[in-house]
């Protein structure tokens, strides 16, 4: 796994609407800063779970709907995005729990936890595009949590 320079490092990146970053960011449970770091509290084995999401046709499909549209309210991901992740979250759990090992757990926000997922998911052979046109891709891991008995 590929983890960035600080804690909370994507999350605080601003984006169109929130300058500051994610407005979760050290207010939501499982959010940065609260949040567990990746290498302080995992370990191998570490699945990559992910989801693909036809955003073009999405996009075509409101701009037929809502012809008043502009691009940014066609592709805004309040209308498409709970369920990429419900599924992918449905997704990650039936593979959790066919999983033989103990301590397996679903990190379902990745970059919270500190990991680069452009680059963890390049280093799998999954390209992620920034502002994707075409198709986006959700992603969720499954890691060993470390026992701190055994440390």
């Amino acid at each position: 796994m590929i983890e960035t320079r600080a804690h909370g490092y994507w999350c605080q990146l601003p984006y169109p609407g929130h300058p500051k970053g994610c407005p979760n960011y050290g207010k939501k449970e499982g959010c940065p800063p609260s949040s567990e770091i990746f290498s302080e509290n995992y370990q191998p084995p570490y699945y990559l779970i992910s989801e693909t999401f036809d955003i073009e046709s999405h996009i075509q499909k409101m701009k037929k709907r809502h012809p008043e549209w502009s691009e940014p309210q066609c592709r805004n991901l309040l209308y498409w995005q709970k369920t990429v992740n419900k599924n992918l979250r449905e997704k990650a759990k039936q593979y959790l729990g066919s999983l033989k090992e103990e301590d397996m757990r679903l990190i379902e926000v990745p970059e919270a936890t500190g990991i680069n997922v452009f680059q963890t998911c390049a280093n799998a052979w999954i390209y992620l595009e920034k502002n994707p046109d075409k198709q986006v891709t959700k992603i969720m891991l499954i890691a060993k949590h470390k026992n701190r008995d055994s440390d």
